[in-house]
Order: structure tokens, then C-alpha cells, then sequence
């Protein structure tokens, strides 16, 4: 498996994500140093992301709306994990549509 997870690691949910559970697991683990929507997807397309979480508020819907997600190869993706806001069913209808991934 290949994870990535946007969230900071000093935070619970990016330790969780970026750390604990791509180890845990024996994946490979895709840093990425700032959250910007198309350098995300660049990566999860460049590195074949199977594992991707994020926050909805920001880092889905930040991804949905850029222009990079006109291109991007999302095909890998098999789980992506949300949390610390909300999320909708417009964001869940929507992601799942354009990336073929539940969250």
C-alpha cells in the first residue's frame, strides 16, 4: 500500500495518518511538505496513493475545485479516511463521483 495524508503530524489526526497507521501496516508513506491542492494530486498520481486522508473543509474540497483534478490519475485510491470538520453529503457524493474512492 502507498498512504499520504496532508493533516501535520504534530496534530492526532496526521500522526495517526502519516505515521502510525502507514507503519503499522508496513506501507509507504508520501510526504507532503505544504497542503496545495494540485501538488497533492501530482503525488497521489505520481506515487500510485492506494491510502489518502485529509479534513474535508479543506483539503477534499480544495482538491475537488483544482485544476489539476481535470487530470489526475486517482485510480489507485481503494480508502480515503476524513476528519476534524464535518462532512457532507454533497463532499461525499461529489468526491466519490469524480475519484471512483468513497470516503
Amino acid at each position: 500500500e502507498v498512504s499520504l495524508a496532508v493533516a501535520p503530524m504534530f496534530h492526532i489526526f496526521g500522526h495517526h495518518h502519516g505515521v502510525i497507521h502507514p507503519l503499522y501496516i508496513g506501507a509507504t508513506h508520501v510526504i507532503v511538505r505544504q497542503y496545495k491542492p494540485d501538488i497533492v494530486l501530482e503525488q497521489l498520481s505520481k506515487h500510485k496513493v492506494t491510502l489518502f486522508a485529509g479534513g474535508p473543509s479543506t483539503v477534499y474540497v480544495g482538491i475537488l475545485a483544482a485544476e489539476g483534478i481535470k487530470t489526475a490519475d486517482l485510480s489507485n485510491l481503494k480508502i480515503c479516511c476524513a476528519g476534524s470538520s464535518p462532512l457532507s453529503e454533497d463532499l461525499l457524493t461529489n468526491w466519490e463521483k469524480t475519484t471512483g474512492c468513497p470516503i
